[in-house]
């Protein structure tokens, strides 16, 4: 991965979505890099839909971010939030809308 530091093997998962997001706000890291990266942090499989829509949404959520119109905090939580959407038996809890 571009954006992740080895360092982060030790860290959870919450940690390395914001450090993630802080290095595409300080400029180091492109969106695409940044989408990937985030992408392949949750190892979960998609379909090729559910890909589509969360590239989709990711490609909404890291303008604001490399803006700063978003902080990487208040970004990683939300995204966090919709890929729990995604992984298998956890219960979901609310409407999932990414358009």
């Amino acid at each position: 991965m571009t954006a992740i530091p080895a360092t982060l093997t030790v860290a959870g998962q919450a940690d390395a979505v914001e450090i993630t997001l802080a290095g595409l706000r300080q400029h180091s890291l492109t969106e695409t890099e940044t989408r990937d990266d985030i992408l392949l942090l949750f190892d979960i499989d998609l379909t090729v839909e559910q890909a589509r829509r969360m590239s989709g949404y990711l490609n909404r959520v890291l303008p604001k971010v490399h803006a700063g119109d978003m902080s990487a905090g208040e970004a990683a939580r939300d995204i966090r939030q919709v890929m729990s959407a995604f992984v298998p038996d956890e219960p979901v809890q609310y409407e999932m809308n990414l358009t």
